[in-house]
């Protein structure tokens, strides 16, 4: 596979979209699916995916405070991808590398391209919460899956 990356850099060198074209000749290589994988795996580690919200100020549980919901002044919030979310779309994206790996790239680019564009419709709201309270690795994700979805999906739908 080097030589194939050697010889696409070469052939683009030339062109006015160097940086695009080089990130796409990676898609002939498993990278950009496992850097995905394996930043959604240690999500946990680095992210809380729900943090406490309170309201505003004139919102009316702050107003209008109920004496028997002592929890009515803060409520939980989902900024980041859940556990579920975070070991499905890891493990499909380890796995659509893999199929890459053992050199079925169009296969494998279809595969994560159709699993990062999921992940992103199953994750869209998160990441709008994530831009909401300023978190900034839930957004990191998403680009990450944007950039496999096109890239990949470049691959995948014009077999090049």
């Amino acid at each position: 596979m080097p030589e194939d990356i050697q010889k696409a850099i070469q052939k683009t060198e030339g062109s006015g979209m160097f940086v695009y074209n080089r990130l796409y000749e990676y898609t002939l290589t498993p990278y950009p699916a496992w850097l995905f994988s394996s930043s959604l795996f240690v999500s946990p580690l680095v992210a809380k995916s729900q943090i406490v919200a309170k309201p505003g100020v004139l919102s009316p549980s702050r107003l209008f405070p109920s004496r028997t919901n002592p929890e009515s002044l803060a409520k939980l919030v989902r900024v980041g991808p859940s556990n579920i979310s975070v070991v499905l779309f890891g493990a499909a994206s380890a796995l659509g590398g893999y199929m890459i790996y053992d050199d079925d790239c169009i296969n494998g680019a279809g595969f994560t391209m159709t699993w990062s564009t999921l992940y992103l419709l199953s994750n869209g709201r998160n990441t709008i919460n994530a831009i909401k309270y300023g978190r900034v690795w839930p957004v990191l994700l998403t680009v990450g899956a944007v950039s496999n979805a096109v890239l990949y999906g470049k691959r995948f739908i014009w077999r090049n």
